[in-house]
């Protein structure tokens, strides 16, 4: 999930490039960019839950490591 947005940006960043893809196949990249966007859209809530349950969890190991002698 984190290679898409970084291989999107990476891969329009030259404008040769950026041109040649829509020129291509404009469809299909309007297509992806919706779809990235949607993935993006439903796994970023998901992701801040699990990690505010994931700080939780390393909050109480590190207190209890820090009561042990």
């Amino acid at each position: 999930m984190v290679i898409a947005p970084i291989m999107c940006i990476g891969g329009s960043s030259s404008r040769s490039v950026r041109v040649r893809a829509l020129a291509a196949d404009r469809g299909r990249a309007a297509l992806m960019t919706v779809f990235i966007g949607f993935v993006i859209h439903l796994v970023v809530p998901k992701f801040r839950t699990m990690q505010t349950k994931i700080d939780r969890i390393n909050q109480v190991l590190r207190e209890q490591i820090t009561g042990v002698r």
